[in-house]
């Protein structure tokens, strides 16, 4: 015997399903209809993902957005929409030397500067402490009480044998007060250097953070804020940071780039220097 069962039956006693999914019975969107629009509302939501801690509230809220190298192209920025405020540091003293002159730079020693475009070129004499000092004049006095950037670009070729400063500040000499931040060299090792004034007598403090090497031109960039300390960066890469002993606040004077080179051998030593660049908050 076969039971037959009509398909009133059926759909009276069964809900009709998408898989596995109940369909509602007073409502004839299906469920790809409904998809479809609660997608489309989504996408007219103009306030979505902006809550906190969503995908575009996180973005628009980014320190640094980042986009694929090269992907911002010129015919993307308007006309005129880079003033010269975004380019030039006018809320900062600025210091940028092009080297082509040695005007405005006080050059002792037995070595010798010569000055080619773009660079200088220095190099100590070949008998047992001979030196090369090139001081900018101090137009611009650093304020140790103040924010500071200060940069070079150089490389040596000469090297081994010698101690070598290349700071913004006065460099350790017979005045209790001089005190400075940059690098030194000694030998082949570089330092991370500040130096500290407590007005009778002045301290020097070092961090070895890289070994010379010969011919390469490095951006060695310092990066001085009084109340929280000094970061040091070689080719853009933070390589220490001296958090104590900083220079004394109340200090203001120093020129923004000393360079100094000396022989601790009979033998002359020597490199270019082609960047110096120095900035401080007004």
């Amino acid at each position: 015997m076969v039971l037959l069962l009509s398909p009133s039956i059926l759909h009276n006693n069964m809900p009709d399903t998408w898989g596995l999914l109940p369909k509602s019975q007073v409502d004839d969107e299906t469920i790809e209809e409904a998809i479809n629009r609660i997608v489309q509302e989504h996408n007219e939501d103009e306030t979505a993902h902006l809550g906190a801690g969503q995908s575009l509230q996180s973005h628009k809220t980014s320190e640094i957005i980042d986009h694929v190298v090269a992907s911002i192209i010129t015919d993307k920025i308007a006309d005129f929409a880079v003033d010269i405020s975004k380019i030039a540091q006018f809320n900062k003293k600025l210091f940028h030397a092009s080297l082509e002159t040695k005007d405005c730079w006080t050059v002792t020693g037995g070595g010798g500067l010569d000055v080619n475009a773009g660079e200088f070129d220095f190099h100590t004499g070949n008998v047992l402490n001979s030196y090369i000092e090139a001081i900018a004049n101090p137009g611009l006095l650093v304020h140790f009480n103040k924010k500071s950037i200060f940069q070079a670009v150089f490389q040596m070729i000469i090297y081994g044998n010698m101690e070598m400063y290349i700071i913004a500040g006065t460099r350790l000499k017979d005045e209790p007060e001089d005190q400075a931040y940059g690098f030194k060299i000694v030998n082949t090792t570089i330092y991370a250097f500040h130096s500290k004034t407590n007005g009778s007598s002045t301290t020097e403090y070092t961090t070895a953070i890289a070994t010379l090497s010969d011919h390469v031109d490095h951006v060695y960039r310092a990066e001085f804020d009084p109340a929280t300390g000094i970061k040091f960066y070689i080719d853009g890469v933070l390589l220490a940071t001296h958090t104590t002993n900083l220079p004394d606040s109340n200090y203001i004077g120093g020129t923004v780039c000393n360079l100094y080179l000396k022989t601790t051998a009979a033998a002359t030593k020597g490199g270019y220097l082609h960047q110096v660049h120095f900035e401080e908050e007004l």
